[in-house]
């Protein structure tokens, strides 16, 4: 999920409800009001973009999987194999990890080596 992309979509259903308020036509929108409302609200649509439900589950379920990924990495390097553990014996090191490493941009890290 792109983040630019979610405030634009944000923009858009903003400008289409203040147009709707004012009883013009949201159809007559041309694409450079849309890209003048976004760039004058740029900051305030990026803020509601990055609180969004949506983003908020996008950000956990990517941290979820670079820490799965970084757990699996590790046990692979220590000579492990990744079958003969349980997948609840994962979950436990992969909260464990969580635990270790809590911000965001270590996993991401991680994730990209």
């Amino acid at each position: 999920m792109h983040l630019i992309a979610l405030a634009r979509y944000l923009a858009r259903t903003a400008l289409t409800a203040e147009w709707k308020s004012r009883g013009r036509k949201p159809v007559d929108i041309e694409p450079s009001d849309f890209a003048d409302y976004f760039i004058k609200h740029r900051a305030e649509l990026l803020m509601e973009a990055w609180e969004h439900p949506v983003a908020v589950e996008y950000r956990h379920k990517e941290r979820m999987r670079l820490a799965r990924k970084a757990v699996i990495a590790e046990i692979r390097d220590r000579g492990g194999k990744v079958r003969s553990i349980a997948p609840a014996e994962i979950e436990k090191l992969i909260k464990a990890y969580l635990q270790e490493h809590p911000w965001e941009c270590a996993i991401r890290e991680i994730g990209c080596v």
